[in-house]
């Protein structure tokens, strides 16, 4: 089975690194990815690490979010709250159950954690296909980065350790292939006149989120780009004979 990737974008405390990697190490995860992090490597990530330091020296550290989900087929934010986006979302137990449900069909899991200042932005969950609320009092909700580090891995362990009935996911398509799949149509959608300006931004959010809900498959997003690639090509031919 492909590891569940644990994603830290643009971690800003070298000691938080080291304490999410101890807290990965007592729950059996070990495949770590770094955004962009303002300190790494450090000696105060070790430190903190304590025995899940192999974990940091095999991290792997990308420059963008998009670059760290290149091939992962689900992918889930990690929230406190509700954010604003009416995005779909899952508790924590279910959201744990459903990646190692999907982790047994072979399909590769991220799990995304935000900064530890703000969090995840909009447009960084709008890359995932679920938010995941972690539940915290109403009267203080702030969780360290690590803490929600550790307290979404004894999820995972506890689903693999209980494991739910069995089910069979498709071969899902990596974010790399919906996010080439989606600036096509974001294109010819703007040839077509169909995206106006003002509205341009919510009606991609909505289409995106359209196809998120659906979760594609490799042969869905491969029809929906031939689609694109034969409507290109009656759209210049019709202009060449109007020239």
């Amino acid at each position: 089975m492909p590891p569940i990737r644990i994603i830290l974008n643009e971690p800003i405390h070298p000691g938080n690194i080291g304490a999410t990697a101890r807290a990965m190490k007592t729950m059996d995860q070990d495949c770590l990815y770094l955004v962009k992090p303002r300190f790494f490597p450090s000696p105060a990530a070790h430190a903190l690490a304590s025995k899940g330091s192999s974990i940091l020296d095999q991290a792997i550290v990308t420059e963008t979010l998009s670059e760290a989900l290149t091939d992962c087929q689900l992918i889930l934010a990690t929230a406190g709250r509700d954010s604003t986006l009416h995005f779909p979302s899952l508790d924590l137990r279910e959201a744990a159950i459903l990646a190692r449900q999907h982790q047994a069909s072979g399909n590769l899991v991220g799990i995304v954690f935000g900064t530890e200042s703000i969090g995840l932005s909009n447009a960084e969950i709008k890359l995932c296909h679920y938010q995941v609320r972690i539940p915290t009092s109403d009267t203080f909700s702030s969780l360290n980065l690590s803490q929600a580090v550790q307290i979404v891995c004894y999820e995972l362990f506890m689903a693999l350790k209980h494991p739910a009935p069995p089910l069979v996911f498709p071969t899902l398509a990596s974010h790399q292939e919906t996010e080439r799949m989606y600036l096509r149509l974001e294109t010819l959608l703007r040839q077509v006149d169909f995206l106006k300006p003002g509205h341009d931004k919510i009606m991609m959010q909505k289409i995106r989120r359209l196809f998120q809900r659906a979760q594609l498959e490799v042969n869905e997003v491969k029809i929906l780009q031939g689609i694109i690639t034969n409507t290109e090509a009656l759209l210049l031919a019709y202009r060449d004979r109007n020239v």
